[in-house]
């Protein structure tokens, strides 16, 4: 699985593949929406074959799967994805968190940390989270590339 960690325009994501309890490798766990789709990054959790599906062919994810994502469009709107479902995330919430981590996320980020210290956290705990953690930000009218 994974950790994927928002506050407000900064998205999180830990690089770690894990297969049957045994770290694997490393991959990069997002990807930078078309503007159609309202611009941005989603990132996502679950089984690695399903996320790379449900990123690479945004959509067409087995609604039976695993798979969360989190998008975080330009100008900062949140849409979490459940089983491959969106559900709007509420208005006027500071952070967000999904995957395996998620609590130790959240915790971290309740007592003020940052999305990636979160994720960080979640790596220190968590055997399905680590390795690079890859920060994007998101500002109100454009996309910052780093």
């Amino acid at each position: 699985m994974t950790t994927v960690a928002v506050r407000g325009l900064t998205l999180a994501v830990d690089s770690q593949v894990t297969c049957s309890g045994v770290k694997t490798g490393s991959t990069i766990k997002w990807c930078k929406m078309p503007k159609r789709l309202g611009g941005g990054y989603m990132a996502g959790t679950g089984e690695f074959a399903d996320v790379v599906r449900f990123l690479s062919v945004f959509g067409e994810c087995d609604p039976l799967k695993g798979v969360e994502a989190i998008h975080i469009k330009d100008g900062g709107e949140l849409v979490i994805y459940e089983k491959g479902m969106p559900i709007s995330a509420p208005t006027g919430i500071e952070f967000q968190a999904i995957g395996s981590g998620w609590e130790l996320a959240l915790g971290a980020m309740e007592m003020g940390a940052s999305a990636e210290s979160a994720v960080k956290v979640a790596s220190k705990y968590c055997v399905y989270t680590g390795g690079e953690i890859h920060v994007l930000t998101v500002e109100p009218n454009r996309v910052d590339l780093e």
